[in-house]
């Protein structure tokens, strides 16, 4: 498949149409007087619209049940292919997840061939779909292994008569874009002159990846027969994992090529739509936002020698899952003594839905006396987690040997076993031994020639970021600090950054709310009573930049930093919100490096202490971080009109005066990155990560990647999933995968998502 990040050219867009033997038999099977085209037929009248535009082969069934031959083309197209192997579907789906495109039309696929079954080798896959009334599909067919791409709901196959009508849907998406530019419409429609068999599907609450492309219109046709699928999606788009997904629950295929079928203008409409389809399906590689999120949880109870138990699993993730939902039950020496599957089949919910399988009813007689183990678990498939992969959650009950009670749940462990972390880690236990850490490696010799070490809180966040530009001018590493009472493991680190120095010069940040007389009195013994060192009281220099309040701080530290004299960010300043931290977080390399001091604001206010300030240093430029709720728009006006900001200069360029910001703290912090990455020094070859979600741990990070020229992404720690841009753009750094050390630990920056990044950079 394409390189992720690079946009094929339609030249050399590589193109799989399938062709298979057990699709064209279930055609005829299933063969109607309706379906006028012969399955061949429909093949061809797709290969010769995209032979066209793509360099196209057709693939059989040995190639479609074969990941590494799907994986040599960007896009796979199936139309009209009702049966598959499960060994088929699962490469599907593994191609898909892995970055393929995937485009069917009609039935790609709904029935499971099973070579000697009788009476036929070709049956539905059915399954069970059981939830409120709202979500009751019980007869419903479903796709197996592909469904999970799909992501939608699967109704019926409703006959629509002769003169039904598809159109676009009132969503924008690039298919239907580029085919009314295409065409030169602004509205797309295609009529099919013969009923046929089409498909109704339902997007699902929770699930923002599908984007509907097409809707039905039945009620200008010859029947009212059909009119219930009047107005029902009929084709739709969506991204899942690294692939991409296109459907049509219609007969695009014949629409595309048959006189019998369609006039001119919806043919060459629907070939239009198979090409842009195509074309979307094969470009540049996104990330899906993919979520897998199961939750267990279960109640019990005994009686009459029998354990009962109704067990619960809930998606918490935003796409459909498709699993095993299973029970075991162990006495209290360990024995399993019961085991269960629901349904015997592999239970699908949607996004936000739960499945209850009521009344497991384990027989147990006279139960042991003890605690025993009710396991509860879900067997689904996660790509990042290594493929089928099974959640576990028990559930305790106490034995009296006449009665037993819930004794309550433990907490649900995740299959993290094949998760491999990718890159480097910079931790410690704490926050306070993550700093000592991230100072280790930025001083390993100890304190630069300034002597100089920063001290700031580690209860709050405000203080350290605006010492950023300090730490850099000095070289000096921020170490955080307990309010009351100096950490043994920040004592060991200054008695090893001024092991053999000769002088101490301490600069505290924040009043003694912050960081007490009494901890920066230790700090000092510490370093001349413990340093072996020839320091002696005289000759520790202890500084403290302090203000009523973080803007009164932060107003006194840039006052002591001053702006840049020169160059490419003289007389600069970073406006950041005083009100939270990641955009603060994501340029503090930048202002270590440029010497360009950090000032917060109100999001509708600039506090007067922050407004002298900015006059005092003469500021005539300011790098806004944050969009308009953060940092007003009248405050930026303000910077304008008061010579702080030069005005009419167009946003997210190279000048000094610009405002990066995204819709999400994720989305500002790539547009920092972007903007360190152009700044002389500055390497993105190497990236530092931490966690967007929790300020602690990459308090004291600034300095240190300023001072290597290395930008700093924040991404959640907890799922990459959740920060879906950071996801993308790591899968568009494949050709060049870049060094990464993540910052704190595993509660910080997950084991989980130090693997989902190696797996985006394609490791």
């Amino acid at each position: 498949m394409a390189e992720a990040g690079a946009i094929s050219a339609a030249s050399t867009m590589k193109v799989a149409v399938v062709q298979t033997e057990t699709a064209r038999n279930t055609v005829n099977y299933e063969g109607r007087a309706l379906n006028k085209l012969k399955y061949d037929d429909r093949v061809g009248a797709v290969v010769e619209t995209l032979s066209g535009e793509f360099d196209v082969t057709v693939i059989g069934d040995g190639g479609l049940g074969n990941l590494a031959e799907l994986s040599k083309y960007d896009v796979v197209v199936a139309p009209r292919l009702l049966t598959t192997t499960a060994k088929q579907r699962w490469a599907i789906r593994e191609y898909v997840t892995r970055g393929g495109g995937f485009v069917g039309s009609f039935g790609a696929s709904r029935w499971d061939y099973v070579s000697g079954r009788s009476p036929h080798p070709y049956e539905p896959i059915i399954t069970l779909w059981q939830f409120s009334d709202s979500w009751d599909m019980s007869r419903a067919w479903e796709w197996g292994e592909v469904s999970e791409f799909y992501q939608v709901k699967f109704n019926n196959d409703p006959l629509m008569y002769g003169g039904y009508q598809v159109g676009s849907s009132s969503a924008a998406h690039p298919i239907t874009t580029w085919t009314k530019q295409d065409l030169g419409v602004s509205s797309l429609s295609m009529g099919a002159k013969l009923g046929d068999y089409n498909e109704l599907a339902f997007t699902m609450p929770g699930n923002a990846n599908v984007t509907p492309l097409l809707t039905y219109s039945t009620r200008s046709n010859s029947s009212s027969a059909d009119d219930g699928a009047h107005g029902s999606m009929a084709g739709w788009a969506a991204p899942y994992y690294y692939g991409r997904v296109v459907y049509f629950g219609f007969q695009l295929h014949d629409l595309m090529y048959s006189d019998l079928h369609a006039d001119y203008n919806t043919r060459k409409t629907a070939q239009r739509f198979m090409v842009n389809a195509v074309r979307w399906a094969g470009s540049t590689a996104v990330y899906g936002g993919v979520i897998k999120r199961p939750e267990l949880s279960a109640n019990a109870w005994f009686t009459r020698g029998k354990l009962y138990v109704n067990e619960t699993v809930k998606n918490a993730g935003n796409v459909q899952l498709r699993g095993r939902l299973m029970v075991h039950v162990y006495d209290p020496s360990g024995g399993l003594v019961y085991s269960g599957t629901a349904k015997n089949q592999p239970i699908p919910l949607p996004p936000l839905a739960t499945y209850t399988l009521k009344s497991w009813q384990p027989s147990l007689g006279t139960p042991a006396v003890g605690t025993w183990t009710v396991r509860l678990s879900y067997e689904y498939y996660d790509y990042f987690r290594g493929g089928t992969v099974t959640t576990t959650r028990d559930l305790y009950m106490t034995s009296t040997g006449s009665a037993m009670s819930m004794k309550g749940h433990g907490a649900q462990v995740w299959p993290n076993a094949a998760c491999v972390p990718y890159g480097t880690q910079v931790a410690g236990p704490t926050r306070y031994e993550t700093c000592v850490a991230l100072s280790k490696q930025s001083h390993p010799d100890g304190v630069s020639d300034s002597g100089a070490v920063i001290l700031a809180t580690g209860a709050n966040y405000p203080d350290a970021l605006a010492a950023s530009t300090l730490a850099g001018q000095l070289d000096a590493p921020i170490l955080l600090v307990p309010e009351t009472m100096l950490s043994g493991s920040v004592a060991g680190e200054l008695v090893r950054l001024y092991a053999g120095k000769e002088f101490a010069k301490v600069y505290v940040m924040g009043g003694r709310g912050a960081v007490s007389n009494a901890v920066v009195a230790a700090a000092v013994a510490t370093i001349v009573n413990d340093g072996g060192n020839s320091i002696g009281s005289g000759d520790v220099d202890v500084t403290r930049y302090a203000g009523a309040n973080r803007y009164e701080t932060a107003a006194a530290i840039a006052r002591a930093v001053e702006t840049p004299e020169e160059g490419t960010y003289a007389k600069t300043a970073i406006i950041v919100s005083g009100q939270n931290y990641p955009d603060a977080l994501a340029i503090s390399p930048f202002a270590a490096a440029s010497g360009v001091p950090i000032l917060p604001v109100l999001a509708g206010q600039t506090p007067d202490v922050i407004k002298a300030t900015l006059r005092e240093l003469g500021v005539e430029h300011c790098i806004i971080v944050g969009g308009t709720g953060v940092v007003g728009s009248a405050l930026e006006s303000w910077l304008e009109s008061s010579g702080h900001r030069v005005g009419g200069v167009a946003d997210n360029t190279s000048s000094p005066d610009v405002r990066l910001h995204g819709p999400d703290r994720y989305a500002t912090g790539l547009q920092v990155l972007e903007f360190t990455s152009g700044t002389d020094g500055f390497d993105d070859g190497t990236l530092y990560v931490a966690t967007a979600t929790n300020w602690p741990d990459a308090l004291a990070v600034g300095p240190l990647a300023g001072a290597a020229g290395t930008p700093l992404l924040l991404l959640n720690g907890e799922d990459i999933s959740y920060s879906p841009a950071v996801a993308t753009y790591l899968l568009q750094q494949r050709g060049s995968p870049p060094e990464i050390t993540a910052v704190g630990g595993d509660g910080a920056v997950d084991v989980f998502v130090r693997s989902q990044i190696g797996v985006a950079l394609g490791h």
